[in-house]
């Protein structure tokens, strides 16, 4: 059983402070108008502090003492003190001390300036005396309205004020009654009227009237009467009438018009420190509104109706007043209006702020204020508004975009001058990611490489090797994968960067298939020799249908030069090898490359001719020849390098030659490799001269001498005699032959001979004819006549070829 023990608390209650007593100078509270009075506390207590107030209750301190002076007043005031102890307690209520303000003044401007009078009726005796006196620059003098007793009539006078005046324009007429004041039946007999140039505006009044507001001002039954014309107006009449049985007896001092005060909507205004506040004063339209920081003097602050004032740290007064710029005249009562500034608090401290969050939800804000009496509030608008929350913990509502809140420190009566910002980023999901592949093929033992095409902009893309959960096992846009023997999936997700938002389709899988790759190919001949600067053909052992076999001049790296399973090398210059691989399913290769090794066997010089150019009569014949051929090696003729083959050996018989011809020697070696070049025998063709034509004696005598010659010889041409038409023996040279001795019939052959050594294709024949001879003439006259007869010859000599 547990035993309780108790505890006593004693509790003090202090007594109220009393209400303080306040004495005011000046005595009986009243001051003329833009004068300052001043409060005390008639009996202070030291132990007591004294807090005055514009408001009865609630607000801020205007000041703390025990004598405040006010500031200079346009208006009757009502202040407001209370005695607070040294434990914070006040005073009941608060005492209300009221200072009354006289607003009597004479604006001195704006006067009547000009005077007409007229007396009607059977008003004998009745005058205006003096009638100037009411509209000169003497305000003590008069015009005196005077009607004697008895009789019938009325006088009017009327005052111009040279200018127009709006509606409601107060118009003041000061005026006294010398034999005394007059009672509310004689009032009635004196009556106002306003007229715009010569026409009436329809509102007279008489002076009893209670429309109209007349004052008593002391001093030789002095009164002012204020009338305001319901319309604009240039002047005023004064009508007084006769009054059966007493003196009619009125001194017009002057009249003046008097623009109203203006009204301001609110002159008394709380703001907070920091801001500004808005004063709305309603004035006649004839007036402009300008306000001042003090009840009298100064300069103008602003000049309108409706005044947005500075931005504010320190409780205010203003003082607006009416002006009329056509006379430069203002009226110099001025209305108060007393800005009360609060003071507000610093800024909250921001705790949780600005941050990011995925779209749809919720951030949490943090503030701290600084003073922990101050409460926060949350706003959605930097000014004004209703507070979302008056907790220093916010949670915002689920969001689906950016969105900013405000966020200030509150006093009870004032937030923070600015409000802090607090930013909430709302980032929107990205968009799933898009592979380039989603299915790879790589060969066992190396990586693979994964994509994303298209990366967006602010996106981590990270690679996990499980669908979901699980540690991310690289980040960024493209991942290559260690080196992997087994088909593997991996899966990518999109995460935008500001706020850790995934992608909403979840991650997507991407599969890296892994591929053996083929055996190491064999080559057919390991070593292949071929002459220099032929071609070499390397090919691979029983190649495998499905398999790319790839040639390379390394035997790691590089490039492939050929691809294939017969390859043809190029020309080759230099033992050389070339290197295969076997390449697979997926672009497998082997684990290595066979080696085909090419060498080469040198090729013999060009053969050297005994004649690089041969020239051949046509139709002749002509031998090429090898000069100094050489022992193991074969010469080959051909009608062009690399054509028909014609002849083997080192001389070349050629010919009958018709027409001009190239041929081509190259020299093999045992090897069977050629030369590397063909050395080149042109041959040309020389004409052959034409066959000669043979003239001369072609039919003699037995023993006659044979001349021939040669028709129309050519120079340069050599001109052989043959007894045969083919061979023979040469009988003689020369474009002329002769030959005696002959019997008998006997053809000579000539043949044409050049400079070139070519003859005529065939030799002239020319047959002699060796004639008979006669026998014995037996003459039977030894003269008889007889006549000469010409006869055709007898042949021609002109040989026609067969």
């Amino acid at each position: 059983m547990y035993k309780c023990n108790s505890r006593t608390v004693t509790v003090t209650a202090e007594a109220l402070p009393a209400s303080p007593a306040v004495t005011i100078i000046p005595a009986g509270g009243m001051i003329n108008y833009g004068q300052t009075a001043t409060l005390n506390i008639t009996t202070p207590n030291p132990a007591h502090t004294y807090q005055w107030y514009t408001q009865a209750s609630g607000g801020t301190p205007i000041y703390t003492g025990t004598s405040y002076t006010t500031p200079q007043l346009a208006n009757t005031t009502v202040y407001y003190v209370e005695a607070v102890s040294a434990s914070g307690c006040a005073s009941t209520n608060r005492t209300a001390v009221t200072i009354n303000v006289n607003r009597d003044f004479n604006p001195g401007c704006d006067f009547a300036n000009a005077a007409t009078s007229s007396i009607n009726g059977l008003c004998l005796l009745c005058a205006v005396n003096n009638p100037d006196n009411a509209v000169d620059n003497d305000t003590t003098n008069f015009a005196n309205i005077s009607i004697p007793v008895g009789v019938a009539g009325d006088v009017t006078y009327t005052l111009n004020f040279g200018g127009l005046a709006a509606a409601g324009d107060t118009v003041k007429l000061r005026f006294a009654t010398p034999g005394g004041l007059l009672d509310a039946t004689a009032l009635g007999r004196i009556e106002i009227t306003s007229f715009n140039g010569a026409a009436s505006n329809g509102d007279t009044r008489a002076l009893n009237s209670s429309l109209l507001r007349v004052e008593l001002l002391g001093g030789a039954n002095q009164q002012a009467v204020l009338f305001a014309p319901g319309a604009p107006y240039t002047s005023i009449q004064i009508r007084v009438r006769s009054l059966v049985g007493a003196l009619m007896n009125v001194n017009v001092y002057y009249a003046n018009r008097v623009l109203a005060s203006p009204t301001i909507t609110t002159n008394n205004v709380t703001i907070c420190a920091g801001t500004s506040a808005t004063l709305t004063a309603t004035a006649s339209d004839s007036a402009t509104v300008r306000w001042y920081t003090q009840a009298t003097g100064g300069t103008p602050v602003f000049v309108g109706k409706v005044f947005n004032t500075p931005v504010l740290t320190a409780t205010t007064t203003y003082y607006a007043e009416s002006f009329r710029a056509s006379t430069n005249c203002a009226n110099p009562i001025r209305t108060q209006a007393t800005v009360n500034v609060l003071p507000v608090p610093p800024a909250p401290a921001i705790i949780a702020g600005d941050t990011t969050i995925c779209i749809g939800g919720n951030a949490v804000l943090k503030a701290r204020p600084a003073n922990p009496a101050h409460t926060i509030r949350w706003f959605a608008t930097a000014t004004g508004g209703t507070p979302l929350s008056l907790d220093s913990v916010f949670t915002t509502p689920n969001l689906t975009a950016n969105t900013t809140y405000y966020v200030e420190s509150f006093n009870g009566s004032c937030g923070t001058a600015t409000r802090a910002t607090v930013t909430v980023t709302v980032a929107t999901l990205p968009p799933d990611p898009v592979l380039e592949a989603d299915s790879i093929s790589i060969c066992t033992g190396t990586t693979g490489t994964l994509r994303v095409t298209s990366p967006a902009a602010g996106v981590i893309y990270r690679w996990y090797n499980v669908l979901s959960g699980g540690t991310p096992v690289f980040t960024g846009n493209t991942f290559v994968t260690p080196a992997l023997t087994n088909t593997t999936i991996y899966y990518v997700e999109a995460v935008r960067s500001a706020g850790g938002c995934p992608n909403p389709g979840g991650r997507v899988a991407a599969t890296v298939n892994v591929n053996q790759a083929p055996a190491t190919p064999v080559v057919t001949n390991t070593t292949t020799t071929v002459c220099l600067n032929q071609t070499a053909t390397v090919s691979v052992q029983n190649p495998q249908a499905g398999i790319t076999y790839r040639w390379y001049a390394a035997p790691s790296g590089g490039a492939p030069i050929f691809t294939g399973p017969v390859f043809v090398t190029p020309a080759i210059t230099d033992t050389i090898s070339y290197y295969v691989d076997a390449i697979g399913t997926g672009g497998c290769s082997s684990a290595a490359r066979a080696r085909a090794q090419v060498s080469y066997n040198a090729l013999p010089a060009a053969p050297a001719v005994q004649a690089a150019s041969v020239a051949v009569c046509i139709g002749g014949r002509d031998t090429l020849r090898v000069l100094t051929p050489a022992a193991g090696i074969t010469y080959n003729w051909y009608d062009q390098p690399g054509g028909t083959l014609l002849f083997t050996g080192a001389n070349f018989p050629i010919g009958p030659v018709n027409a001009a011809d190239t041929f081509f020697v190259q020299a093999v070696n045992a090897t069977g490799c050629g030369s590397a070049n063909h050395t080149r025998v042109t041959v040309s063709v020389a004409a052959n001269p034409t066959i000669p034509v043979v003239t001369g004696s072609t039919s003699i005598c037995p023993g006659d001498t044979i001349r021939l010659s040669i028709q129309n010889p050519v120079a340069g041409i050599t001109y052989r005699w043959y007894n045969a038409p083919a061979g023979g023996n040469i009988l003689g040279t020369g474009s002329t032959f002769s030959a005696t001795g002959y019997t008998s019939n006997v053809t000579f052959y000539a043949e044409a001979l050049n400079a070139g050594g070519c003859v005529s294709t065939t030799r002239a024949a020319v047959l002699v004819t060796v004639n008979p001879t006669p026998p014995a003439v037996t003459v039977d006259a030894t003269s008889k006549p007889f006549a000469w007869v010409r006869l055709p010859p007898l042949m021609s000599l002109a040989h026609k070829p067969t």
